[in-house]
């Protein structure tokens, strides 16, 4: 019965995304935390802005991708891949497209892709990509989506780029409380206030 529940609850997710975007695989997770007060066909007008198109080229167009060859001496995982080009998504180029986008027309669905691309790619390892956080966070957390309320409270909880105020901090991660609802964003929003709490 459990398997079949989350079975189910996967699937209606999956169906969920699906309508935000097919063209734009990476974006469909935005619509399944933003807790804002827009429809979710306002979400899929913000898709047809040229800036957003121009940006995502970079991530889905071959000719925009950059090749990458393996040149791996011994692995199972990769056997059969020695010297071998292939294409993959250009990110470091999406991201500056995205971030120029955000900057021209507040693209709530660029700023969280391009926080995906930091998160999943990047990380926070220089000062270029704490400035491109600090832009998109600050965007995310004006549209009310839940990754909003973690990013911007994460530049004050740790000080990226900003001067670490952990009141300003807990009191962004409190809205967020209120604003997210699912398990995981509970979680995150719970360990991070109990954090800043510990350490008073």
């Amino acid at each position: 019965m459990i398997k079949k529940i989350l079975l189910m609850a996967v699937t209606l997710i999956g169906l969920q995304a699906e309508e935000l975007s097919k063209e734009y695989p990476i974006v469909n997770g935005y619509i399944q935390q933003y807790k804002g007060d827009r429809s979710l066909s306002e979400s899929k007008k913000l898709l047809k802005e040229q800036c957003f198109i121009n940006a995502n080229k970079f991530i889905y167009d071959d000719d925009k991708k950059v090749e990458m060859v393996f040149d791996i001496k011994k692995s199972d995982v990769l056997k059969g891949m020695k010297n071998k080009k292939v294409k993959i998504a250009n990110f470091n180029k999406a991201l500056e497209s995205l971030e120029s986008c955000v900057k021209q027309t507040k693209n709530p669905i660029a700023a969280w892709e391009g926080m995906y691309i930091i998160n999943s790619y990047f990380g926070l390892n220089n000062k270029e990509n704490i400035a491109t956080y600090k832009i998109l966070s600050k965007v995310l957390y004006k549209d009310k989506s839940c990754d909003g309320y973690i990013s911007q409270g994460k530049l004050y909880d740790e000080g990226y780029g900003v001067k670490p105020n952990k009141k300003k901090a807990l009191k962004i991660y409190t809205e967020g409380t209120k604003r997210c609802t699912s398990t995981w964003h509970k979680i995150i929003f719970e360990m991070k206030i109990n954090n800043i709490k510990s350490r008073k």
